[in-house]
């Protein structure tokens, strides 16, 4: 199972169609809001962010 990495949700990425490729790595959602989301600044939702996601800053997860 893959990790939403904008809001953390498990993800199975043999079945969902929603993913995108960012510097190389495959990137996988749970909602067409969260893949747009991360496709708005994906930056912002590499590294540190897959492990605990906070789109907010503030540490609040991403209701999707």
């Amino acid at each position: 199972m893959a990790r939403d990495p904008v809001c953390g949700a498990e993800v199975d990425e043999s079945r969902t169609p929603l993913r995108a490729v960012f510097q190389g790595a495959a990137y996988y959602f749970c909602s067409g809001r969260c893949k747009a989301e991360f496709d708005r600044d994906p930056q912002r939702y590499v590294g540190d962010r897959e492990a605990e996601a906070r789109p907010d800053g503030a540490g609040g997860a991403w209701r999707c």
